[in-house]
């Protein structure tokens, strides 16, 4: 009875260990959060160069509406505004204006809702790459930095639009495999219609 006792024993402890170490593959991945772009400008300042600057960083950031607020007496402005804007493709423009109180320059404020991408939030940079680091005091000791890290940080960084992380309607799970399918059969990334065949370059020897 005694030796059953100790087995039963020996086998609760043995259950209780695991012989497999904890991972330090980071299995996060980059994130995209909701992200607010506003900006002021003297309405004078704001040319069309600067109104198609702000129309690149929306096209990149841009998740709604892009919404201006002039404050003028001019209607010619309000129209230059707005064309300038639909010119350099935003298609959601709403514009308000007030008049300036006396005395204060015209004025314009850009907003829109962003989309941003962000490494995860558990996560940071591999030890050294972002600057000197200190060694752990023990051989034995886990980093924080879990491996992987660094590779979606810099990705988020690189994406150009941060939405294309939440990826596009109509293109998931059957959608991909027919467009893979699509691919694999020489008939371009959306059409149904196979590639001519590629024949080799050819010389007359003169």
């Amino acid at each position: 009875m005694k030796h059953i006792f100790i087995i039963c024993l020996s086998v609760m402890f043995l259950s209780a260990c695991s012989l497999t170490p904890d991972t330090w593959v980071s299995g996060d991945r980059a994130e995209v959060h909701n992200d607010q772009f506003t900006d002021r400008f003297e309405l004078s300042a704001l040319n069309d160069a600067r109104l198609q600057a702000v129309s690149n960083i929306y096209a990149r950031y841009g998740n709604g509406p892009i919404r201006v607020g002039l404050t003028t007496n001019k209607p010619d402005e309000v129209k230059r505004v707005t064309s300038a804007l639909k010119k350099y493709g935003v298609r959601d423009v709403l514009v308000d204006s007030a008049m300036p109180e006396r005395g204060m320059k015209d004025m314009a404020i850009i907003s829109f809702p962003a989309l941003i991408a962000k490494s995860p939030a558990s996560c940071g940079m591999m030890p050294g790459a972002s600057g000197i680091t200190t060694l752990p005091d023990s051989a034995n000791a886990k980093e924080h930095y879990g491996l992987g890290c660094t590779v979606e940080t810099m990705l988020a960084k690189q994406i150009h639009k941060p939405q294309d992380f939440l990826g596009k309607n109509g293109f998931e799970t059957n959608s991909d495999g027919a467009r893979t399918e699509r691919i694999l059969s020489r008939r371009g990334y959306y059409g149904d219609t196979s590639y001519p065949k590629l024949d080799g370059e050819s010389s007359s020897g003169q």
